[in-house]
């Protein structure tokens, strides 16, 4: 019996936890989709993992290692991340993992073959997984503006030309989807706005400030037009 797309579709949504970015989820469930249409069987095997998930996974073939006073450490493991808590995009909802699974859905396929390369091909070119993440939340970005706004933005996924008359102002204060999304990507970029939840609070605005600052911008802590240019450039 061939598996059914929309056991695939409820795997992958429980295995991705609610935690995950409704960017990435829109994209991985999309993704798998379209790889079903081809005949290749993907299922999203992890998505969202909580700061003590990544530490005990950290910890796999580590001596020693703590994490807020609990020992996390677990020699009888092999190494399996160098990412310690925070420092993965799984930390924040924003990556995942798949696997190919068999035609009858019952069991995985660890196998780097044609399908597998097919699917790592579609999630490279969705942008939203791994150093492509940044894609994703461009693609995000410019959904929000397009509800708040209605700005016609254009569809290569560029900063456009009707940007400027929908580039909102976020400061101190503001929360939704646009914030977290801009605390997403100054993450990405290297600037932790310690903590992605959504909420512009003291974190985000010294992140914000400290990447205009780097990029020859006015360091006032309020993500405007030319801050975003910046930041999706």
């Amino acid at each position: 019996m061939t598996a059914k797309l929309q056991t695939l579709l409820t795997r992958s949504e429980k295995n991705m936890g609610s935690g995950i970015h409704p960017v990435v989820k829109e994209s991985a469930l999309e993704m798998i989709k379209c790889a079903y249409k081809e005949g290749i069987f993907v299922q999203i095997s992890a998505g969202y993992r909580s700061m003590e998930e990544q530490a005990k996974l950290y910890g796999q073939g580590r001596l020693g290692y703590s994490y807020k006073g609990k020992n996390y450490s677990d020699l009888s493991k092999p190494k399996v991340t160098n990412a310690q808590p925070g420092q993965s995009y799984h930390n924040y909802g924003l990556a995942i993992d798949y696997i190919i699974v068999s035609d009858d859905g019952k069991n995985a396929i660890w196998t780097v073959d044609s399908k597998w390369k097919r699917v790592a091909a579609r999630i490279v070119v969705d942008g939203f997984y791994g150093p492509n993440t940044k894609k994703a939340l461009i693609k995000g970005f410019q959904r929000e503006l397009n509800k708040q706004y209605s700005a016609k933005l254009k569809v290569d996924g560029k900063w456009g030309p009707n940007t400027k008359a929908a580039s909102p102002i976020i400061r101190e204060g503001a929360n939704g989807n646009i914030t977290y999304i801009l605390q997403a990507v100054l993450y990405s970029e290297g600037y932790n706005p310690n903590g992605v939840d959504g909420i512009f609070g003291s974190g985000t605005k010294s992140a914000v400030k400290v990447f205009q600052k780097a990029n020859g911008l006015p360091a006032d802590g309020i993500a405007g037009e030319n801050t975003f240019a910046k930041l999706f450039a």
